[in-house]
């Protein structure tokens, strides 16, 4: 992958910010029904790159998802390691940051595994503990 390359830029953001959802939805060992209604109907649509059809989108969703269920450590470090790309770009630390509170939000209950990969996402973007 060409780092200069805009469009292959906007899909890594785009794969660190559907990351970070499932990484706070699937650290709780569960992933509800209001999560996967969250990400497939809201945050795909709403935050995938203009150059990127919805069979794309779906496709890297699908891939993250599969990854999570089989591998979940695995899978949560390299999301860190996308999401971490992503700390010199403000655009891109809000979108995560907002995809990350709103999993959190979606099954209306906090656990301690999900403030734990919050913080976990807030380290790799140089924030500090609870500031997501």
């Amino acid at each position: 992958m060409d780092s200069a390359d805009p469009t292959a830029q906007a899909e890594r953001r785009f794969e660190a910010l559907i990351g970070a959802f499932l990484m706070v939805a699937f650290s709780d060992g569960e992933f509800s029904k209001s999560e996967e209604y969250l990400v497939r109907v809201r945050l795909l649509r709403e935050q995938k790159p203009r150059a990127m059809t919805d069979v794309e989108a779906d496709a890297i969703y699908a891939k993250l998802e599969t990854e999570f269920r089989s591998r979940p450590d695995a899978t949560a470090e390299r999301v860190l390691a996308l999401v971490a790309e992503q700390r010199g770009n403000g655009v891109a630390r809000r979108a995560i940051t907002e995809a990350a509170r709103k999993a959190l939000m979606a099954d209306r209950i906090s656990r301690t595994q999900e403030d734990y990969a919050l913080n976990r996402l807030a380290a790799a973007l140089g924030l500090r503990d609870g500031e997501i």
